[in-house]
């Protein structure tokens, strides 16, 4: 009895013992498991407090590269349009030389036709006064008839060829 009484109590005082130790292990686990979780919600409301600051940033960023890019792109508009305002200058000067070659040409062109029409005129008003100075001395004209005609000849024509044309004419 006494014996069984004593492994009875040792029983209870370790059973006693075993269950403090249980409470105190349940107490520094929920303290574990409270701390734990409070470092959790810190480190999530930190990673989503960078990962705010992270997303600022690159919408900065964004928006930064997208004013550079509209700044580029106006600057590469300004100088397209002054290359076809040079372009086009360039063009009308050439096209303005172009025209003033041809207003050479034809000023030449000119003048030689009006030399040539001044030597027909001419050889017309020699002609003329052999006509009447064979009339009036009583020469007849043996019934020819001569019929002078002048074209102008295009531009590019030898203003020599109609003379040698009329020259043959008056043989």
């Amino acid at each position: 009895g006494a014996l069984e009484r004593k492994c009875e109590m040792k029983i209870e005082q370790k059973l006693e013992e075993v269950q403090r130790k249980g409470r105190e292990l349940d107490k520094i686990m929920a303290a574990s498991q409270k701390w734990v979780e409070e470092g959790v919600q810190a480190n999530k409301a930190s990673m989503d407090a960078m990962l705010r600051l992270k997303a600022d940033e690159l919408q900065q960023r964004e928006e930064k590269l997208l004013a550079d890019c509209r700044e580029a792109s106006g600057r590469v508009e300004v100088s397209t349009n002054e290359l076809v305002q040079k372009s086009r200058a360039e063009i009308l000067a050439e096209v303005h030389l172009e025209i003033m070659e041809v207003e050479r040409r034809i000023s030449t062109c000119a003048a030689g036709k009006t030399e040539e029409i001044g030597r027909v005129e001419e050889r017309l008003g020699k002609l003329e006064g052999e006509m009447k100075k064979r009339r009036t001395s009583g020469h007849s004209s043996s019934g020819r008839v001569v019929t002078i005609t002048t074209s102008t000849p295009s531009l590019g024509d030898d203003p020599s060829s109609s003379e040698d044309s009329y020259d043959e004419m008056q043989r």
